[in-house]
């Protein structure tokens, strides 16, 4: 089930190689362009091996490259590779402190393997930086929720449902959220949202499998 949960946070959060290179440094950069080129390339026809190859060469000659280093990072999460995906995206942040991606990023490899104290950190500092990300406020809500920590999470994910009403993600965790803090209304409001818009998902099996006397509404 787990796996199945984490394959769904994938696609929500839609995790890219996301940066290039400054065009102004084409010039001096030329080998690694054409290194981060191939290795978009294969990494977007799901050469995953293929594309982790070719960044780690660029990684040889270029240790301090941020834009090698936070990619890695997001091919290691495509793999599941956690503490891989926390090393380099760790290097990413340092080499750019200001960068929501990396800064995101780091605390994404922290949450899709568990460790949901460590994600706080770094994504508090992804959401000083982009506040409006909803990847991030998602993740630190979540995140919240699983530390027990509903009340906090609830602002979080009352604003990704803003913008996107009809997640199936965003509702299992606000059904949860709403739940743990007693709301028994807003709870089977969100269920029922989460029926119609996605009657066939595993978070409407898992919620019903579960004690918080929900109604079906079928």
């Amino acid at each position: 089930m787990r796996a199945t949960l984490q394959i769904g946070l994938l696609v929500f959060l839609n995790l890219v190689l996301l940066l290039r290179p400054p065009v102004s440094r084409a010039a001096t950069q030329g080998g690694l362009d054409q290194l981060l080129d191939s290795a978009e390339d294969r990494f977007r026809k799901g050469d995953l091996p293929g594309a982790e190859k070719i960044l780690l060469s660029a990684e040889k000659t270029n240790p301090r490259s941020f834009v090698v280093r936070n990619n890695l990072g997001a091919l290691y999460l495509q793999l599941r590779r956690y503490a891989d995906a926390v090393r380099e995206f760790s290097a990413a942040a340092a080499l750019n402190p200001r960068s929501p991606d990396a800064v995101r990023g780091l605390g994404t490899a922290y949450f899709l393997s568990g460790d949901y104290a460590a994600a706080l950190k770094p994504l508090e500092r992804a959401k000083e930086l982009d506040p409006r990300d909803l990847r991030t406020r998602y993740q630190r809500g979540y995140a919240l929720l699983m530390l027990n920590r509903p009340e906090e999470a609830r602002p979080e994910l009352e604003m990704v449902r803003r913008e996107m009403p009809a997640d199936p993600n965003t509702l299992f965790a606000l059904v949860k959220v709403y739940a743990a803090s007693r709301d028994s209304e807003k709870a089977n409001r969100a269920f029922s949202v989460l029926q119609q818009s996605a009657p066939d998902s595993v978070f409407v099996h898992i919620l019903l499998g579960e004690s918080y006397g929900l109604q079906e509404n079928w």
